[in-house]
C-alpha cells in the first residue's frame, strides 16, 4: 500500500484496499500511506486513502502527520484537503515537543 500511495497508483491502492489491506498500516518511520501520497501531491490517492476512513492526524515516528508533510513540500492543494477533513493544525509532538504546522502553512487563497 505505502509504495502503491507514494508512486500514485490509485487503482492498485483500490485493489489492495478491495483486498482488506490496512489503510492505515505503518512504514519503518511509522508513516501511514496517507503520509506517503503528500509527498508528491498524489491527491487522487490521497481522496482514495480519506474516504477509505484513513487516519488524518497519524504521527510518524518524528511526529508528523500527513499535513505537516503536505505544508512541508508546499502542496497546498493537499493541506486544504487535509483540512476539509478535520486534519488537526497543532497535531504532533515529535522528538522535541509540540510541532505546530500554523508558521509551516502555504499562502492560501482566501
Amino acid at each position: 500500500m505505502h509504495v502503491a500511495a507514494l508512486e500514485g497508483h490509485a487503482a492498485i491502492a483500490q485493489a489492495l484496499l478491495d483486498s482488506h489491506a490496512q489503510v492505515n498500516a505503518r512504514g519503518l518511520r511509522e508513516e501511514t500511506p496517507l503520509h506517503m501520497a503528500m509527498y508528491d501531491a498524489h491527491r487522487e490517492l490521497a481522496e482514495l486513502l480519506l474516504a477509505s476512513q484513513a487516519e488524518v492526524n497519524a504521527q510518524s515516528a518524528a511526529g508528523e502527520t500527513p499535513l505537516h508533510v503536505a505544508a512541508r513540500k508546499g502542496h497546498s492543494e493537499l493541506v486544504e484537503l487535509l483540512l476539509s477533513h478535520s486534519a488537526e493544525v497543532n497535531a504532533g509532538t515529535g522528538r522535541t515537543g509540540p510541532r505546530s504546522i500554523s508558521p509551516r502553512l502555504p499562502d492560501m487563497p482566501t
